[in-house]
């Protein structure tokens, strides 16, 4: 008995000590759906899936679509419009198991296809009702930069900075490129602090430059046609501009979006993120939000817009969630007396 267990379970064989037991790999377990998976565990005896989950059918007939961007871009958006029974969508799902995937089962060939993809469409991917909460959020934005590195890492390399070179030139996400650029920065400075680099760097020091140079240039033209108003995560959109290209540049675009009350309005609502901690909720159980004025502050200067905003918290075209943002950005700074 002790051995058919170990064999179900085989983080009980570790446990007593037996050997010769496959090593614990939960992403494993799961795309095999054994028992023994955390998340399969729950459903193994159910009779049908689920409401709103992806089966590895499923998630083999979507993957099957990675050469058509056009296609496979359309249908994980129609995952990202159907809400699962927890609230959450079923992309969200998708991009949790799809990351059990990013080895064999996807062609080398198709990874450049899959990068077009969500290079194009990866920004209407993040959805409020996907945020995660906990001590450890993961969004889909984190859920996405996963799955582009870990294909990243399984192109030859010669072949890495132009894949991502054309995503991010002929995609429309600003938010995702940068999140990539951001994440691949983080990487590069954490092995040049390392004496001796662990792992290979997945992409050249200059190659990063030149995708950052890139970035740069497609967040000015967004700002420029204004459309950056309407992407998501702007605030780390604004940070990361200023990092590139220093203050001087984002200020003044904040400022400019700041003079049109119902542009100021939708600025400080990006603002607003969820808290991330399970107690933070009103007493429906529906999440509670907080401005981020620690971020918003080197871009907005609050003397001069508190009396305008306490005006406009009266304007009916207002939504709820910009009422609320102007409600907290007057409280906070209200609060330290400007």
């Amino acid at each position: 008995m002790k051995g058919v267990l170990s064999l179900l379970f085989p983080k009980l064989g570790e446990m007593w000590g037996d050997i010769g037991f496959e090593s614990p790999n939960e992403a494993t377990w799961r795309k095999q759906l054994r028992i023994c998976s955390p998340d399969i565990f729950p459903i193994f005896f159910h009779l049908a899936l689920p409401q709103g989950d992806i089966s590895n059918a499923e998630i083999k007939v979507i993957l099957s679509l990675a050469d058509n961007p056009q296609e496979f871009s359309g249908r994980l958006l129609e995952l990202a419009a159907q809400i699962r029974p927890d609230c959450f969508t079923r992309l969200h799902a998708f991009l949790d198991r799809v990351m059990d995937y990013t080895g064999n089962e996807i062609a080398v060939e198709s990874i450049p296809s899959i990068f077009l993809s969500l290079f194009d469409v990866g920004d209407q991917f993040i959805r409020p009702e996907d945020e995660g909460s906990g001590k450890l959020p993961i969004g889909n934005d984190q859920r996405v930069a996963q799955i582009i590195l870990q294909l990243l890492h399984r192109l030859p390399w010669d072949r890495r900075f132009d894949a991502l070179r054309q995503a991010i030139t002929d995609g429309r996400a600003v938010f995702t490129s940068a999140k990539i650029v951001m994440e691949l920065r983080k990487l590069s400075d954490k092995q040049a602090d390392e004496e001796r680099p662990q792992a290979e760097a997945l992409i050249r020091r200059d190659d990063l430059v030149g995708l950052a140079d890139l970035v740069l240039s497609k967040m000015r033209n967004a700002a420029a046609n204004e459309s950056l108003l309407t992407c998501p995560k702007l605030p780390e959109i604004l940070t990361f501009w200023k990092d590139l290209a220093g203050e001087a540049e984002p200020i003044a675009w904040v400022s400019t979006m700041g003079r049109d009350d119902h542009k100021l309005a939708n600025l400080l609502e990006k603002f607003m993120e969820k808290e991330s901690c399970h107690s933070m909720s009103q007493g429906d159980g529906t999440p509670r939000y907080r401005l981020n004025q620690k971020v918003l502050t080197p871009f907005l200067d609050p003397g001069n817009l508190l009396d305008r905003t306490r005006t406009l918290t009266g304007s009916e075209w207002l939504g709820e969630p910009q009422k609320d943002a102007l409600r907290l950005y007057i409280k906070n700074n209200e609060f330290k007396g400007h």
